[in-house]
């Protein structure tokens, strides 16, 4: 359900019950936000970001370091844990290495994976996996009226 939120010579600007705003201009919808409410099992209604994707999908990333022996273990956030489905370890782990590094997935557990490599190698690493809720959805036709 749309709200009315404001309006102004270029066109009707209405709110959802997500936080996101839309503008109306002749004929054509433009999001000019993308957050959306996430309900979690523990941290209540948190607002999300989204990329363009087919999918709903939610993403975190970070900058991580090897130790001395070539192994780093990335837990995930529990709050990011609350919002994804990754009980069959069914995410994504995209690695990008600093020069003189090499980097490869060791193994993916529900709430961590396991990066493996040179030793004291820097790099950085994103993951991605399905929102709660919304696994397999792809390409919702857009029924705006």
């Amino acid at each position: 359900m749309l709200f009315y939120y404001g309006s102004s010579p270029d066109g009707l600007y209405l709110k959802d019950n997500a936080y996101n705003l839309t503008s109306f201009h002749a004929g054509a919808i433009y999001g000019t936000s993308k957050s959306n409410v996430t309900e979690t099992e523990h941290y209540g209604e948190i607002i999300t970001y989204a990329d363009e994707n087919p999918n709903h999908v939610h993403n975190d990333r970070g900058l991580a370091e090897l130790d001395d022996t070539g192994i780093c273990v990335i837990a995930l956030d529990p709050i990011w844990l609350d919002t994804v489905s990754t009980k069959m370890c069914d995410y994504w782990v995209l690695l990008t290495a600093f020069e003189g590094t090499d980097v490869k997935i060791r193994e993916l557990q529900s709430d961590y994976f396991t990066i493996v490599g040179t030793p004291n190698g820097k790099f950085m690493w994103r993951v991605e996996a399905e929102r709660k809720g919304y696994e397999r959805i792809r390409f919702n036709e857009a029924d705006i009226f």
